[in-house]
């Protein structure tokens, strides 16, 4: 199993009572108040975590504090602060958790009531595990199905966590791509893919299994085993022709089996011309010819094998002319000091590709790499026949040298002492590279920290040209001139985007934007490329824009207003809002209200995805997190609740339904936006994406201004498990 190290793998569990609910007072008799605490679900590693305060009964509770902490019994010392007790009104606050070892947290607290301080022994507890168990179950772990039975008739396998106190919120199954055989549902189903339209051939696969929990993700190997099972199919040899030497013992490759493999029996069924000096192993099919053969020289045998398993009902198949052997006069040992790669450079990302120096002497040859310098890995591939050793575009080799190891053999190697060569490889740096590109923004916030944003007063109605220049922002073209070119993402705030967007040869932005629409937000990609052909580098960045209206009074806006948040560990914006002078800010309510868009695919290169919640967009990544929060798991696209800390009668939700929100703004931190840990997953693994939506908000502290449309704000959430 891959996994981090474990203090950064953590789960955090609030661990109350069974019940839900720890009451504790300083004395059952005596004690002026009674305390309870609320339990809460898991909290990951670093996780922004705010409790509910508790409730009480009896006299009201004030000044809360923390006496002691005990870990598995022992003292702890909290020295961070991981641990808080708000002093006013008792609710827990976790942060800088990451460190902390695992085990039970017990908290003596106290708190001011009647006129003096109790003190509450165990109050409640704080129970941390590993994020990801060592261990898992899969039932059954063999899978077993036939080749031509039909798949809806293939079995399933559960998967669950070998420890109760930890379950799993994503699933996913590691397949090569193309190769995607098999599913994995998101309770934890492994079955076959229906949905996979080519042939899945007959053998035993082994599919990682990628398990997330709350606090991060694991990989399981050997889990679970998958065999598809079927008569011999065919059968393949490697090298095919086998070469062989007259009067010198030979032997084939390992031939690998289209079928099963349990019971295998190979047998010659006939060889052309005819002859009986080969000889086949039963077991493996590896087919042999002694010292001292008689075989002429320059003389070919053509095979049909005889094929047998335990699913060929006792028969076995015929595969007809499945391999081929060559008699030469003689094969060339490998004369080692004809073996060399010539010293080569290669440009930084480009592709590459060297032979081996001319003059090689040996026949029948197989080469390979040896072990590989750490940067290497991953990126080196080398022709089994001839020698090529080839690089992709792209890659991520950092400039330096490099020693790449091949060895080669033959049929007359020493298996212990076999040839080997060393490329010297060394990677210089690429005239076109450069690493950052911006157009930085006009809100007055450094450039680089809070780039690409822009938001210009409006009228209203008319539409306004805008131009972004390029001298405004940051990069590192260094007197270099690059091309431009510019893709409309989200053009909701832009007056025929498609036409009106261009950048021109400066690298000068020019939008059109649409005066009607206030307040809301749009986005474009802009890519830089430095260079021609092989070398040449891009990079691109997403600009936002928007319109905002100056003399409205009643007005509330973010600076910077594009929020990047990561997508896993969630979190606070860190942003309070700024208001106009005619708003109360104490009467200010906020939440999600409509036009919500969410794309992904936004790097350099990629293909954008996504748009709009909408209903029956069922496929689109938004409306899966949406239906996140609905028992029935059918996404509401009206309904503002997965995204308000309000209920509908205008106060805080219920802890139950607080517990199942994407997010809100959040009055009780200076309605702040919130984007809840662990929800903006897609098939288990953290989005990486921007969401655009408008919030509605009242300044009356009215409940029902939140349905309307008066008073509309654009907000902007990039999400990416790497902020």
């Amino acid at each position: 199993m891959n996994k981090s190290s474990i203090l950064h793998n953590l789960l955090l569990i609030v661990a109350l009572c069974a019940s839900g609910l720890w009451s504790c007072t300083e004395d059952e008799t005596a004690s002026p108040v009674t305390l309870h605490f609320q339990s809460v679900g898991d909290i990951g590693p670093g996780m922004p975590y705010r409790g509910v305060a508790p409730t009480y009964s009896g006299a009201a509770p004030s000044d809360f504090a923390i006496e002691s902490i005990t870990l598995d019994g022992v003292s702890f010392t909290d020295e961070v602060p991981c641990f808080a007790l708000d002093p006013q009104s008792g609710f827990l606050t976790i942060s800088d958790s990451r460190d902390l070892p695992l085990g039970t947290y017990r908290f003596t607290v106290s708190c001011l009531a009647a006129g003096s301080r109790h003190i509450f022994p165990d109050a409640f507890s704080v129970r941390m595990v590993a994020a990801t168990p060592e261990q898992i179950i899969v039932t059954p772990n063999l899978i077993e199905a036939l080749y031509d039975e039909e798949r809806v008739a293939w079995p399933t396998a559960q998967v669950a966590p070998a420890d109760e106190a930890v379950s799993f919120n994503g699933y996913a199954l590691v397949q090569e791509k193309g190769k995607e055989y098999f599913q994995i549902s998101s309770s934890g189903v492994i079955s076959v893919n229906l949905k996979y339209e080519g042939t899945i051939p007959p053998g035993v696969y082994k599919p990682v299994l990628r398990l997330t929990t709350k606090a991060g993700s694991a990989d399981y190997a050997d889990a679970v085993t998958i065999r598809v099972n079927s008569e011999p199919l065919g059968v393949t040899y490697a090298r095919n022709p086998g070469t062989a030497e007259i009067g010198t013992a030979f032997r084939s490759d390992v031939p690998e089996l289209l079928g099963s493999t349990d019971e295998v029996h190979y047998a010659i069924l006939s060889v052309s011309p005819s002859t009986d000096q080969f000889a086949i192993d039963p077991a493996t099919g590896v087919i042999s010819l002694a010292e001292g053969h008689t075989l002429p020289a320059n003389s070919s045998y053509e095979f049909s094998l005889a094929v047998s398993n335990k699913f060929s009902n006792g028969e076995a198949v015929a595969l007809r002319g499945v391999y081929a052997v060559e008699v030469v006069p003689f094969i060339t040992p490998i004369d080692p000091s004809t073996f060399s790669y010539a010293p080569a450079t290669m440009t930084e990302a480009c592709k590459f590709e060297t032979e081996k120096a001319e003059g090689f002497v040996g026949d029948v040859v197989t080469f390979s790499l040896g072990e590989l310098p750490e940067e290497l890995q991953g990126w080196v591939v080398i022709d089994s026949q001839t020698g090529r050793i080839t690089i992709p575009r792209g890659n991520g080799i950092p400039q330096g040298s490099y020693e790449i190891p091949v060895v080669v053999t033959n049929p007359k190697s020493d298996p212990e002492a076999p040839t080997t060569a060393t490329l010297s490889l060394t990677v210089e740096a690429n005239p076109n590279m450069f690493y950052k590109f911006g157009y930085g923004n006009n809100l007055g916030l450094p450039a680089e920290e809070h780039f690409d944003q822009f938001r210009w007063d409006g009228d209203g109605s008319t539409n306004v040209d805008k131009v972004i220049p390029l001298s405004g922002g940051y990069n590192d073209f260094n007197g270099r001139t690059p091309t431009f070119k510019v893709e409309v993402i989200h053009d909701w705030a832009m007056q025929n985007a498609g036409t009106t967007t261009t950048v021109d040869t400066n690298g000068d932005l020019h939008l059109k934007m649409r005066g009607n629409r206030w307040g809301q937000i749009g986005y474009v990609r802009v890519t830089a490329t430095l260079g021609e052909g092989e070398t040449s580098v891009s990079r691109s960045t997403i600009v936002f824009v928007m319109l905002r209206n100056p003399s409205n009074s009643n007005q509330i806006e973010y600076t910077p207003f594009v929020f990047r948040i990561n997508s896993r560990a969630g979190g606070y914006s860190g942003v309070p809002p700024t208001y106009g002078s005619g708003v109360d800010a104490s009467k200010v309510m906020m939440r999600w209200r409509q036009n919500c868009f969410f794309y992904e695919g936004l790097g350099t290169g990629e293909t954008k995805s996504g748009g709009k919640l909408e209903a029956g967009q069922t496929e689109r990544t938004i409306y899966k997190i949406w239906a996140t929060y609905f028992s029935n798991g059918i996404a509401d696209v009206s309904n503002s609740m997965p995204f308000s800390w309000y209920n509908t009668t205008g106060v805080k939700d219920s802890n139950e339904n607080m517990s199942r929100k994407l997010g809100y703004f959040d009055p009780d931190n200076g309605n702040q936006l919130y984007i809840a840990p662990n929800k903006w997953l897609n098939a288990g693994q953290p989005v990486n994406g921007v969401l655009t939506f408008q919030a509605s908000y009242s300044v009356t502290a009215n409940n029902e201004d939140l349905g309307k449309t008066t008073n509309l704000i654009g907000v902007a959430v990039w999400l990416d498990e790497n902020f």
